[in-house]
């Protein structure tokens, strides 16, 4: 359910969604989308409970680093250095599902 509130979000947005669960060399992509001329790269992560602190508390440094490494590989296939990532989080445990975009929030050197 957090991916499709999260692609349907992307949409508003005026992200085009290419692919849901991309599977790549070295790993999947929840959602890639294009905004613009950039390819982008869309973690979805989805809280049931508020226990533990926030969905994008679950960014750990190693979850950076290998979303770093599937943009640098999206690079290299498609030929561009306009490749930016994003998350967009999911909170299911209040009553209405609360969806927030982050934007850019994972900086690489492209």
């Amino acid at each position: 359910m957090g991916e499709t509130l999260a692609a349907n979000l992307l949409k508003k947005k005026g992200l085009k969604v290419l692919r849901r669960n991309f599977v790549t060399h070295f790993g999947e992509i929840d959602i890639l989308a294009r905004d613009g001329q950039s390819l982008v790269i869309v973690e979805v992560k989805t809280k049931t409970s508020g226990w533990k602190g926030a969905a994008i508390e679950m960014i750990t440094r190693t979850k950076q680093e290998k979303l770093i490494l599937l943009a640098h590989e999206l690079q290299m296939k498609y030929k561009t250095n306009n490749v930016r990532i994003d998350v967009v989080t999911v909170d299911e445990a209040a009553d209405v599902p609360v969806v927030r975009y982050h934007k850019g929030v994972i900086e690489f050197n492209g």
